[in-house]
């Protein structure tokens, strides 16, 4: 045993909050009911976090179909993203993102600043006539936007298709025509390993032999012009890229 918790770190585990609010006495009784009654454990666990759906579900699991083909919180709706404004509310200036780049960048942002930034996403992606069910590819590095672009595609019920920030127009080009994506984020370029990676070059010539493409979105991080970069074919015939 390296480490042992006294009773104050004990009381205040979540796990400790979590077994209280399930009205059990032990972990060991809560692990049985878990295996026991596992629609009643998957309430108590959604209960916990305080995920609200909108309209609530009716039903926690129906397994009519063969437990194979089991069907979760029926008759429920929820966009999990809702889950970021509740932090926002209560852990506002809290970090939410900590990150630093490979040249020593670094960026903070809290609860509420996240919440603010996938606003303006989700709203910039709704006024390219981007909805539900549309796919929207995320081809980025490890960055803030990184997880703005999730959270947003996710606000918006769009369908989220992350993309290897290194991938070549290729793979890049396979997956988009696959899920018949409506839209790319990419960036202009980003460091790796000390060189360059030219991830607007790669996006740019993959959306061009992708006709269900109709916005190729460019997150500024290596700073690179962009009129120095080549423009898609369609961008320049006036297809209508963003």
């Amino acid at each position: 045993m390296a480490w042992r918790p006294d009773e104050t770190t004990r009381a205040r585990a979540q796990l400790t909050q979590f077994i209280g609010f399930c009205r059990v006495g032990s972990f060991d009784e809560l692990h049985r009911r878990s295996v026991e009654d596992v629609a009643w454990f998957t309430d108590r666990v959604l209960r916990f976090l305080e995920i609200s759906f909108d309209p609530p579900y009716t039903l926690v699991i129906d397994v009519s179909r063969g437990i194979a083909w089991a069907r979760w919180c029926i008759g429920g709706g929820l966009n999990i993203t809702n889950c970021l404004d509740r932090h926002a509310k209560t852990r506002g200036e809290q970090p939410a993102i900590v990150w630093e780049g490979e040249e020593g960048t670094t960026r903070r942002l809290g609860y509420a600043e996240l919440a603010a930034e996938v606003g303006r996403c989700a709203a910039g992606l709704r006024a390219l006539d981007l909805t539900r069910g549309d796919a929207v590819g995320i081809h980025l590095p490890m960055m803030p936007e990184t997880v703005v672009a999730l959270l947003a595609i996710g606000r918006i019920g769009g369908i989220a298709v992350p993309l290897f920030s290194g991938y070549g127009p290729q793979a890049i080009e396979t997956r988009l025509t696959d899920v018949q994506a409506k839209a790319l984020i990419t960036c202009d370029g980003f460091p790796r390993r000390g060189k360059s990676v030219a991830a607007l070059d790669a996006a740019t010539a993959a959306v061009e032999r992708c006709p269900s493409i109709r916005h190729l979105i460019v997150v500024p991080r290596a700073n690179v012009p962009l009129s120095r970069r080549r423009r898609p074919e369609r961008q320049r015939r006036g297809g209508g890229q963003g």
